[in-house]
């Protein structure tokens, strides 16, 4: 299953980057990244553009996506 603390850790953006970038505190940034499901969609397409992904890869994707 991918998570979304895999994406950001691949970027090198560490949680407290992606709080401040939402405005969020790092406690909150740190419960959506634990479950995924209670992110606003708002800030679900936040999320996804700082980690230059799409919404439906971190809230959707049920695994690891391989080319065929």
């Amino acid at each position: 299953m991918i998570r979304i603390d895999e994406i950001r850790r691949a970027k090198r953006i560490s949680q407290a980057q992606i709080a401040k970038k939402l405005g969020v505190s790092l406690s909150t940034y740190i419960r959506w990244e634990q479950h995924p499901e209670k992110i606003p969609i708002g800030m679900g397409v936040k999320i996804a553009e700082l980690l230059e992904t799409t919404y439906d890869v971190l809230i959707f994707l049920p695994e690891k996506v391989t080319k065929a």
